[in-house]
This record gives structure tokens, sequence and C-alpha cells, in this order.
């Protein structure tokens, strides 16, 4: 993925892989939970003219779309299944960029009628996205991407990706330890050509972005504390 992604794509790239629009010390979450994942999607039912259909099978607009959710157990793959049954999104080429601006839009309303300019929010996101990509944004939106991908498994990969193996992981967490935002070590380790021990020495503390913590191990002396 690295040798594929453009560079004004990658910090958000690192972010958005871990369920997130920024750093993890940046305060800016969603705020959209399940339950409004659910009244989106019955209502973007409801808005393609499926009301009837809806209204014969469970009795209320809103049943079909709980049901799915107590079959599927996921609201990604609700999403999913609702979006490629209305035949939306089937021709989205937009880029990461594209779309991280949007879910950056979503996270940003507050305030007095924000719960439904959200939720009208995530339905113009729906219809531009193809379902698969709807069924990863949904998880994303409420905290539930599950990839598995942390920032130790990204500088794993940085590792790979610049010396062909982790040989340089030790180097890689010297460098987030200084500057603990997974998506600019990434952005500068990918976009630079430079011998690698040159990249991370110039990768040192800067003010704003704060300093990872480490479980260290009990030393003999003096001397290996400070080394």
């Amino acid at each position: 993925f690295f040798k594929e992604v453009s560079g004004d794509e990658i910090s958000i790239a690192m972010y958005l892989i871990q369920g997130r629009l920024v750093p993890r010390f940046v305060n800016l979450e969603f705020h959209f939970s399940r339950k409004m994942i659910l009244k989106s999607l019955t209502e973007l039912e409801v808005s393609q003219g499926k009301t009837e259909e809806i209204l014969k099978i469970d009795n209320h607009p809103k049943g079909r779309v709980d049901r799915l959710f107590r079959e599927l157990g996921d609201e990604g793959l609700v999403a999913k299944k609702l979006t490629e049954e209305l035949n939306l999104g089937l021709q989205n080429n937009l880029s990461i960029t594209e779309v991280y601006d949007m879910l950056l839009n979503l996270a940003k309303l507050e305030g007095k009628g924000s719960q439904e300019n959200k939720i009208r929010s995530y339905i113009n996101i729906v219809k531009k996205l193809d379902p698969l990509s709807v069924k990863f944004i949904s998880r994303t939106i409420v905290g539930n991407l599950r990839l598995g991908i942390s920032d130790k498994t990204v500088l794993d990969s940085l590792s790979w990706f610049k010396h062909g193996d982790k040989s340089i992981r030790s180097k890689l967490d010297l460098a987030y330890g200084a500057r603990s935002d997974i998506g600019e070590i990434a952005k500068i380790i990918i976009e630079s050509k430079q011998d690698i021990d040159k990249i991370l020495g110039n990768i040192s503390v800067q003010p704003g972005t704060p300093i990872a913590s480490k479980l260290v191990e009990r030393e003999i002396d003096s001397t290996a504390v400070w080394k």
C-alpha cells in the first residue's frame, strides 16, 4: 500500500487505517452512535422510495434495518447490504482525500441540530460511495473498524518498506518516541529518498506533538539508566 499511496494521502491514510481522522493525541471524535447509523440507513431507504415495501415486511419503516442488524450483527454489513440493494455508489471514483474531507466535515459538526446534520452528512457520504467502502466507513464512524492495525503494525510495515525486514524497527521506535504522530512519521519516511539514518536523524521532539511514553526495564546502575 505504501508503494501505491500518493504524498498528500499518506498521513490521512495512516489515520483512516486505524479508524481515525487525526493522531491519537488530538481530541476529535465522530460522536456518531450505532443507533444513529441505523436511523440514517432507515431514512436513506425511505428516501429511495422503499417505504411501501418496508411497511409490508415489518409494518414500520425502521423495522427492516433493525432486523438486518439483528441478523448480521454489524452496522457495516447492514450498510453494505442496503446500498447494494439500492444500487447506490456503484461508480465511485472518489480519492482517499475526498472521502477524508467528507468524514472530517461530519466529525466537526456540532451545536444545535448537529445530530440531524450528522445524519444528513452520513447519508450524503453513503450515496457517493460503493457498498464495500460504505461498510468500512460505517464501522469507522462508530469506532468499530476492527482491522487490528496499531501504530506498532505501521512501524513494522515501514521497516519492511524501507529496509526489506524489521531490522530498523528499533530506530523507528526512537523516532516515534520523539514525535508520536504516526501519519507524520509515515509521510517523512515514505517520501524521503535519503538513507534511513539521515531520515530518522532529522525527526526530533517538536512543540505541540507529545512524546510517546514507553515501558522500561529496571537497570542495575545509573550508567545503564542514562544509556
